[in-house]
């Protein structure tokens, strides 16, 4: 297992694919701790995937208003 801080690769990995695998397959495959993803996990910001989430809800109830 890789040890110190995550390389720019490896972090866009995770930035990636923490919606679609969990820390531990992303850990695995890119020999790290669990852990590390974790805290890198928590580092990112959420906010992009929430406005996306958002307009596609206000899509969806304006299409069932119609």
């Amino acid at each position: 297992m890789k040890k110190g801080p995550l390389s720019k690769k490896e972090k866009a990995y995770v930035a990636e694919n923490y919606n679609s695998m969990t820390a531990t397959i992303m850990a695995d495959k890119i020999n790290r701790s669990v852990h590390m993803v974790d805290k890198y996990i928590m580092t990112l910001d959420f906010s992009v995937k929430q406005e996306d989430t958002m307009s596609c809800l206000l899509y969806t109830s304006d299409a069932a208003d119609e």
